[in-house]
């Protein structure tokens, strides 16, 4: 006989039986049972799945899925549900109303019944519990067999290895969030250095520039001094001139209208030379005063972008 023919005639078989022992307990909850009749149904569950669990290989999926939704079209309240994976089937029952319950994972199982009870996976054999008064009052952890209690120590070893490494999470996050918090403390104190020394940069530039005006203002002084130097020496020129043509008997007319013009060219340049002087002394005024405004603007506009840095 072919092996997948063979697993499915014992499939139907095991179905059978199941649907036996559902119709026993489908109106009798396990709480009304005696514990003969209850260890009797819960031997018959492990050898079931036991067998289940040994062919599951040779299921397959369609077959499982259909014989699925055939006990439940007939309506018994079955305490079978299965759970198809790539590699095997898996079991879990309540052993207090012996309804069927979700997939164990990680062979420890995580199922609840929804009615609160005691739960059992019957393929690792791993007790879970909602609430130990209320199990316990129902059906005894005494009463299991010795591998789901070894079973359970080590779903309670894998918990709190879960648990460690949660706790591990959390330290890595905040160790993250740390690092992160401190790299924007340094990305600050990063911005704060630029701006003083962008700031001490601009003030070392106002430095020179006072500097320079200083320095114009002397030149400025030097030419003005050799201007009337020299308008002195053409002045004695002049009056040295005017004395030699005296002496050569040149008449006081004429010597009178050169003095004149002389002294109107002076004057004349004279007050060219101070309105040059008052426009220039002007010009530099002004932007003197424009380079502070703006070095003004730009130490107050340093100074509030530091601020909203700083705040953020």
């Amino acid at each position: 006989m072919h092996p997948l023919t063979q697993c499915k005639q014992q499939y139907n078989k095991l179905t059978f039986q199941a649907r036996d022992v559902g119709r026993e307990v489908r109106h009798a909850p396990a709480m009304s049972m005696n514990s003969q009749d209850r260890d009797r149904a819960i031997d018959t569950l492990e050898a079931l799945l036991q067998s289940l669990y040994t062919c599951n290989h040779q299921v397959t999926a369609k077959t499982a899925v259909d014989k699925l939704k055939t006990g439940m079209t007939h309506g018994y309240r079955t305490f079978l549900c299965l759970f198809l994976s790539p590699f095997s089937i898996y079991l879990a029952v309540c052993l207090s109303c012996l309804s069927g319950l979700s997939v164990c994972l990680s062979s420890v199982c995580l199922s609840v019944c929804p009615s609160g009870c005691m739960s059992v996976c019957l393929v690792c054999l791993t007790v879970s519990l909602r609430s130990l008064s209320r199990a316990s009052a129902r059906l005894s952890v005494s009463r299991a067999p010795r591998a789901t209690r070894a079973q359970s120590a080590r779903g309670a070893r894998e918990r709190a290895s879960a648990r460690e490494q949660a706790r591990e999470s959390r330290r890595a996050a905040e160790a993250r969030r740390k690092e992160r918090e401190e790299a924007r403390a340094q990305e600050r104190q990063a911005r704060e250095r630029e701006e003083r020394e962008k700031r001490k940069r601009e003030r070392a530039r106002e430095r020179e520039r006072a500097r320079e005006r200083e320095s114009e203002r002397e030149r400025a002084a030097r030419a003005r001094e050799r201007a009337e130097s020299e308008r002195e020496r053409r002045a004695r020129e002049r009056e040295s001139e005017r004395e030699r043509a005296r002496e050569k008997g040149e008449g006081r007319e004429s010597d009178e209208r050169e003095k004149e013009r002389g002294e109107r060219s002076e004057r004349e340049k004279e007050e060219r030379e101070r309105e040059r002087e008052k426009e220039r002394e002007r010009r530099y005024r002004v932007s003197a005063e424009k380079r502070d405004i703006e070095s003004d603007d730009t130490t107050i506009q340093t100074e509030i972008q530091s601020q909203v840095s700083q705040t953020n």
